[in-house]
């Protein structure tokens, strides 16, 4: 029976509206149609994708924006299902991810459009068949670009200009296919970049952009910030040269909040300097309190009877797994320096509290006197409170105040 139809036959009692295949009566998907804003006649394609796995509230939200979908007659909308089941190998789930990201990819030809796209990705870019699907999650928006004016003149472009082999075109565009939505002209200006300002050998540029193809879409003057953090740290050109070559991810790393707070506890705390930097650059994504701080901590605490941890700090310390750390560098057990790595973020949790804690009560008090001084001139003024520094809200603020002053108290 089709989904848009309702039983009709009679007999010697008037029985209520038989349940079709989505499980609603006639009344409850009208309903069901005007609270989400779908057309009555888009039963049978709502149906299709709810089995899918959509929800109403993701349905709703593609009605509003892709109104062809719904206007596909059943059929050739289960064929196009069917079809990303079947040349994609994906999973229900990886469809409607697909789906949600782009909902146009249900409106293209399977055989006109999206096949010829997906052979492009297998035979000319040397993507492996099991991570097609993959790059089409990831960059859905490969499927509409044009293939003689758009996608084969970026990979001759990629494949010239870096001299990649197929199988390094193949890792460069399965680690990140939206490097082929940038136009020959915004990749060249990072090609120049990385051999002008950065220093970059020619010899290793293919090396670098496959190892990390997001440099080809970043900002210049992005990149540019992050090479002169490194000269104001003190790297020589070659120096930077090298380790953008080692560690091309240092372009997507933020200055402030990642590479200056462990450029200074290298120099400050682990008695490093540029040149343990330059063979390391990895250091700078390595996490500051839960590898580099709690490693240099822990180490210190073993040898506490034998002048404490060495300096300047071996970096290669900071490579190995918890396990050969613990046990080969540390001499314990990897339960014991998880144990002791619990304790310390526990403390310093307990620390930064209390620090916080110390000083809105400071400004509490500020703010209070100053608003009783109003007060007694015949002035009403509120008292601010100010947003935690850790949670950012005042209600939560409020309920910590009222406990630090009761065990005050």
């Amino acid at each position: 029976r089709d989904v848009n139809s309702v039983s009709n036959d009679s007999g010697k009692n008037k029985s209520p509206a038989v349940l079709v295949k989505d499980g609603r009566t006639k009344e409850a998907w009208a309903q069901f149609a005007v609270s989400h804003g779908f057309e009555s006649s888009w039963r049978a394609q709502v149906h299709i994708l709810e089995t899918l796995g959509m929800t109403p509230a993701q349905l709703s939200k593609m009605a509003s924006s892709r109104v062809e979908i719904f206007n596909t007659s059943a059929t050739t909308l289960t064929r196009k299902i069917a079809f990303f089941r079947e040349a994609l190998s994906m999973s229900d789930s990886e469809i409607v991810k697909l789906v949600c990201k782009s909902p146009r990819v249900l409106e293209y030809g399977s055989e006109q459009t999206v096949r010829p796209r997906i052979e492009f990705l297998e035979h000319i870019c040397g993507v492996p068949t099991q991570l097609i699907s993959k790059v089409v999650l990831k960059a859905p928006m490969i499927m509409s670009l044009g293939m003689k004016e758009t996608l084969e003149p970026r990979v001759e472009f990629l494949k010239r200009s870096l001299h990649l082999s197929k199988s390094q075109m193949g890792k460069l565009v399965s680690r990140h296919p939206q490097v082929l939505t940038c136009t020959e002209d915004m990749m060249q200006q990072r090609v120049d970049f990385l051999l002008e300002r950065a220093g970059v050998r020619a010899a290793d540029l293919n090396k670098v952009v496959v190892a990390h193809p997001q440099v080809l879409h970043y900002k210049l003057d992005s990149m540019m910030e992050r090479l002169d953090y490194l000269r104001s740290v003190g790297m020589r050109q070659e120096e930077i040269a090298l380790a953008v070559a080692r560690f091309p991810q240092i372009f997507s790393l933020s200055v402030t909040t990642n590479m200056a707070p462990k450029w200074h506890y290298l120099v400050e705390h682990l008695g490093g300097d540029v040149k343990g930097l330059c063979s390391y650059p990895g250091y700078f994504s390595l996490s500051l309190n839960n590898r580099i701080q709690m490693r240099h901590l822990y180490l210190g605490h073993m040898l506490e009877g034998r002048g404490g941890a060495p300096l300047p700090f071996p970096l290669s310390y900071l490579k190995m797994s918890d396990e050969k750390f613990a046990t080969e560098i540390a001499g314990s057990t990897l339960k014991e320096y998880e144990e002791f790595k619990l304790k310390q973020t526990d403390e310093m949790a307990r620390r930064t509290y209390e620090s916080e804690m110390e000083s809105t009560d400071d400004d509490d008090v500020e703010e209070h006197e100053l608003a009783a001084g109003t007060e007694s001139q015949g002035v009403s003024v509120p008292v601010a409170v100010k947003p935690c520094a850790t949670t950012g809200n005042v209600l939560s603020q409020q309920v910590m105040l009222g406990t630090f002053r009761a065990t005050a108290e």
